[in-house]
């Protein structure tokens, strides 16, 4: 297998756009994230001034993995907001510099601070204790005064003294985090700061809390480039069916993702992806032609998707996996699990269609939508009218992930004529779905206007004691909107299936 950096991939072409009648809701949440990048070592440094980039600082750039950015630096801080006793035990008479990163426009942000001076030690103590004693801070953001809510963190095993901490708020309807990890040194007292759409992986924000510890003490950091799958990086497996790229992260019983229609495997929700990761290995990949995926000999096909995707199981040596697919995916999944039943343990099928015969067909409204490359994506074709803040969160979920290159226009048009293929009832293995004796999965979102709610039911109908779960005011993208309690279900079927 050969591997490339990160940095050569991403998602640009692909990551939603909002035009200027949609997206009100979207640009809204993405102002409150920019300013969330702002709150520096915790809800102490709230109100950061942006200053030169060459102030002193505890990690560069080169020691970070993925595709991070200097966002700004400073030595001092604006104000204290709503506990200044916190504040004091820091700032007053101790230099405090401040260096922060960000991925794509705003989030995940990362922000480092060096606490320097006399009696470290005993500002410290002020510091923990006046911490423990502020339950509910209250801090300017988006000039806005909002209030976090604390929670106590497990911290990494560095550093003579340590503490962690959560905040967490909703702004805009999204739900935001920032976690915190504080350590005392013979030289200073460090704190990294990490926030997120949603609570980050405890490894994450103590990877990073380790490093800038390291850099610190005159040791060369190493920060793992697999902490979230948007800085995970693209791998090329080379298989007995052609080249596919992929990307994974975590460890633990295996969980294959397969990616719908026309979009690369940047288009899955992080914090999805990083939540099933918490136990699991999970693996995300390139389908045939797009990316560095070999194409598959002669005409596209779902069967021919659905080999290659065994392939790369196999290639991988991933054993019997769980095997998630999204829209065309869940097609894509379906044929694996007929013709290929050695490499699948559980399915989960999400958002897609049977092959059985006559279906409800997508509204024509929507198919417009889909083969437009400029309004693909667009909010009502993923999530429903009323849910722009969770479109916004998509929107900034995604654009983590580096540039991505468009799937060209002719392996669109193959994918369409062989999810065409499959809706005709044509294809073998569509017709044999009721062969299936796997664990399945069959969920959607109540309000998918991509995939009418009638293919869901016929699903998993014909598949013997699949469970049919919807999850209401959720469109196609559900998984999105419903992260979290998707993955949890998802974690769920994998215990069953041991």
């Amino acid at each position: 297998m050969s591997a490339r950096g990160p940095t050569a991939r991403g998602l640009a072409t692909y990551a939603p756009k909002v035009t200027r009648d949609e997206g009100v809701a979207a640009g809204r949440v993405t102002r409150v994230v920019g300013a969330l990048a702002l709150v520096a070592a915790s809800f102490v440094a709230a109100g950061l001034a942006a200053g030169a980039s060459s102030a002193p600082h505890l990690l560069t750039l080169s020691e970070l993995p993925g595709p991070w950015r200097v966002a700004g630096s400073s030595t001092s801080t604006s104000e204290s907001g709503s506990c200044p006793a916190v504040h004091n035990a820091l700032f007053n008479n101790h230099t405090v510099r401040i260096q922060t990163f960000t991925q794509g426009p705003a989030l995940p942000s990362l922000t480092e601070a060096v606490v320097t001076g006399a009696h470290l030690k005993r500002a410290w103590r002020a510091f923990r204790s006046a911490s423990r004693a502020c339950t509910a801070p209250r801090v300017k953001i988006a000039g806005k005064w909002t209030t976090l809510h604390p929670s106590a963190i497990t911290p990494p095993s560095i550093g003579r003294a340590r503490a962690g901490i959560s905040y967490s708020f909703t702004r805009s309807g999204v739900a935001l985090v920032v976690d915190s990890i504080e350590v005392l040194s013979a030289r200073a007292i460090t704190t990294v700061d990490y926030a997120a759409l949603a609570t980050p992986s405890p490894t994450i924000v103590a990877a990073y809390a380790t490093a800038a510890y390291h850099r610190l003490s005159g040791v060369s950091p190493r920060v793992p480039s697999d902490l979230t799958i948007t800085t995970a990086p693209v791998e090329v497996a080379h298989t007995s069916d052609g080249s596919v790229a992929y990307r994974s992260i975590g460890a633990g019983p295996p969980i294959v993702l397969v990616m719908g229609y026309a979009a690369p495997m940047e288009v899955w929700d992080p914090r999805f992806v990083d939540a099933l990761a918490q136990g699991h290995r999970v693996v995300v990949f390139d389908n045939a032609g797009v990316g560095e995926t070999s194409a598959v000999r002669g005409p596209l096909s779902i069967q021919k998707m659905a080999d290659q995707t065994a392939a790369l199981i196999a290639t991988l040596r991933l054993g019997r996996c769980v095997v998630v697919g999204w829209s065309m995916g869940g097609m894509v999944a379906q044929a694996l699990a007929v013709t290929h039943p050695g490499e699948v343990r559980a399915l989960v099928l999400m958002a897609t269609f049977p092959g059985t015969g006559p279906i409800e067909r997508t509204p024509q409204d929507v198919v417009k939508a889909l083969t437009d490359p400029k309004a693909r994506l667009a909010p009502y074709t993923l999530f429903p009218k009323d849910q722009r803040a969770a479109y916004g969160a998509f929107e900034i979920a995604l654009s983590g992930y580096p540039p991505t290159p468009a799937v060209p226009a002719a392996l669109e048009a193959a994918q369409r004529n062989a999810i065409l293929e499959w809706w005709s009832g044509r294809v073998p293995a569509a017709r044999r779905v009721g062969t299936i004796h796997v664990p399945t999965l069959v969920a959607d979102g109540r309000a998918d206007l991509v995939d009418p709610s009638a293919n869901s039911s016929a699903l998993a109908r014909l598949i013997p004691g699949a469970r049919l779960v919807w999850y209401p005011d959720a469109g196609h993208a559900f998984f999105s909107q419903r992260w979290l309690a998707v993955s949890t279900g998802v974690a769920a079927l994998v215990g069953r299936a041991r």
